[in-house]
C-alpha cells in the first residue's frame, strides 16, 4: 500500500469529499471512513445515507498532516475544516457496538439524522463528536436509544460552541428493558433554542433504567424559548437517570 502522501492527503489544501444523494453502505460489523479536507453530505430530501450496521462510521475533515482515524484522538487545536450533513442525510451505525466518530473543525447538521441504536443483536456503541470549533444542529437529531433488552449507547460532544435550533434533539433513552444511554457534553459556550432539547428519558411502559446526562459549559449556557429543555424524566417503570449541569 502506498503512503498517504501518494493520495494527496498531505497536500497543503486537501481536496473535499462530496456525497450528493448517494447511499453508501457496508456489511454488518465493518467500517466506512471518509477523510478529506472538507466533507459535504447531502441527502437530497432523504434519499442519501451512510450505513454501517453494527460497524463504524468515521468522518474526518483535516488540513495537511497526519491524523488518527481510529476515533481515539481529539480534534487538533486550530482545526477549521467543516463537515456538513444536510437535506435529509442519514448516518446510521445501529447494531451491536455500532459507533459514529466525527472529527474536524466544524460540524453542521441540517434537517438530517445521526443515529446509533441498540438492536436485537446487542447494545449500541457511541456517537462521538469532537471538533475544534462549532457543532450546530438545525432541525436535526443525534440519537441513541433502545426498544429491547440491550443498552442504548453514549453520545459525547466536545467543541468550542454548541448550537441546537429549530427543534433539534440530542436524545437517548429506553423504550424497553434495556438501559438508556448516556450524554456527555463539554463545550465553551452553548445555546439551545427554538424548541430544541437535550433529553434522556425512560419512556412509557419501559422498565430499563435511565442513563446519566452531564453538561459542562465553561462559559455561557443559554436555554431559550418554549418547549426548549435539558431534561431527564421517567414515564415508565424504570428508574430515572441522573442530570448534572455546570456552567460558567
Amino acid at each position: 500500500i502506498a503512503p498517504p502522501a501518494t493520495f494527496g492527503f498531505l497536500a497543503a489544501a486537501p481536496a473535499p469529499i462530496v456525497v450528493d444523494g448517494a447511499v453508501l453502505g457496508t456489511v454488518p460489523g465493518r467500517a466506512i471512513t471518509l477523510a478529506a479536507g472538507r466533507l459535504e453530505l447531502d441527502g437530497h430530501g432523504g434519499s442519501g445515507a451512510l450505513r454501517a450496521p453494527g460497524g463504524s462510521l468515521t468522518l474526518a475533515a483535516a488540513s495537511a498532516g497526519e491524523w488518527p482515524l481510529d476515533g481515539r484522538g481529539a480534534a487538533p487545536a486550530g482545526a477549521a475544516n467543516p463537515i456538513v450533513i444536510a437535506d435529509g442525510m442519514r448516518l446510521d451505525a445501529s447494531g451491536a457496538g455500532g459507533r459514529i466518530v466525527i472529527r474536524g473543525g466544524q460540524f453542521r447538521v441540517e434537517r438530517s439524522v445521526v443515529t446509533a441504536q441498540a438492536t436485537d443483536d446487542g447494545g449500541a456503541g457511541a456517537i462521538d463528536v469532537d471538533v475544534a470549533g462549532e457543532v450546530e444542529l438545525v432541525d436535526s437529531i443525534l440519537q441513541s436509544a433502545t426498544a429491547g433488552p440491550h443498552a442504548a449507547g453514549r453520545i459525547a460532544i466536545r467543541a468550542d460552541r454548541l448550537v441546537l435550533d429549530d427543534g433539534s434533539r440530542v436524545d437517548t433513552g429506553t423504550f424497553g428493558s434495556g438501559a438508556g444511554g448516556s450524554i456527555a457534553i463539554e463545550v465553551g459556550e452553548a445555546r439551545i433554542a427554538g424548541g430544541s432539547w437535550v433529553r434522556n428519558n425512560v419512556e412509557a411502559d419501559a422498565s430499563g433504567r435511565g442513563g446519566r446526562t452531564d453538561v459542562v459549559v465553561r462559559g455561557t449556557l443559554v436555554v431559550d424559548g418554549a418547549d426548549t429543555a435539558i431534561t431527564t424524566t421517567t414515564l415508565g417503570e424504570g428508574e430515572g437517570g441522573i442530570l448534572s449541569i455546570r456552567a460558567g
